[in-house]
């Protein structure tokens, strides 16, 4: 009986994982798709083009899942596309501001007390500074994460900027992720695999439970033992 409960608690377990690993199909972000279109006319495309090209690259650059190899890859891809949109003037200004960001941070990390608020208050303000000049060449709406996100990317031309042709396979990775009927289909308002996962096997034990006692009591009054 009780390698009955252990098989069925098994194939319930690991048989759903081993059919995920049998359906699933590896499926791009629309974000890849659009990253995929712009990235080879990056150079003589059209300022929309570039846009697009930006947009996916911020974007990706937003998941808290990015190694930070791959960020500084991100941040050198983000920079140098987003100087190439814009006229000398304005990108003076921002690397302007970017420094200055970056010395403010440094004496952020041994501020204390006032020093500390006013620190973080001139951060603020620059932050925003920053997002005024970046907003028109972007065209990404106003007070949108994605504005916050571009100007936290945007390195000096001084800094270390990385190899940027692995980005394309660097976008792939980040953007493709293993879809299925099983992940895409819904059930009770949540993914199928989800509620089979947090809910369904949940249920499962607390079933296995009940009927292995109820088998039980039911042997040990054939077998005549009173507890």
């Amino acid at each position: 009986m009780i390698l009955t409960m252990l098989a069925i608690w098994a194939v319930g377990v690991f048989g759903f994982q081993i059919l995920l690993k049998v359906l699933e199909k590896p499926t791009p972000e629309k974000t890849l798709i659009m990253f995929n279109e712009a990235w080879p006319d990056r150079e003589n495309g059209s300022f929309e083009s570039k846009q697009k090209l930006l947009r996916a690259m911020v974007l990706t650059n937003g998941k808290t899942v990015i190694k930070p190899d791959d960020r500084k890859v991100l941040n050198a891809a983000i920079s140098a596309l987003f100087f190439s949109m814009t006229a000398d003037s304005t990108r003076t200004s921002i690397e302007t501001s970017l420094v200055s960001i970056q010395d403010l941070k440094i004496q952020k990390e041994t501020a204390k007390d006032q020093e500390y608020l006013d620190i973080k208050q001139k951060l603020d303000d620059l932050q925003k500074q920053g997002i005024a000049y970046t907003g028109p060449v972007t065209g990404f709406p106003s007070g949108s994460l994605e504005e916050t996100i571009l100007v936290s990317s945007l390195k000096t031309k001084s800094e270390d900027m990385p190899d940027l042709t692995a980005l394309p396979a660097l976008m792939e990775h980040y953007l493709t992720h293993n879809q299925s009927v099983l992940t895409d289909s819904v059930f009770l308002g949540f993914p199928f695999h989800y509620f089979y996962t947090a809910v369904f096997l949940l249920i499962m034990f607390v079933v296995l439970c009940l009927v292995y006692n109820i088998l039980l009591n039911r042997r040990q009054k054939l077998e005549g033992i009173d507890e």
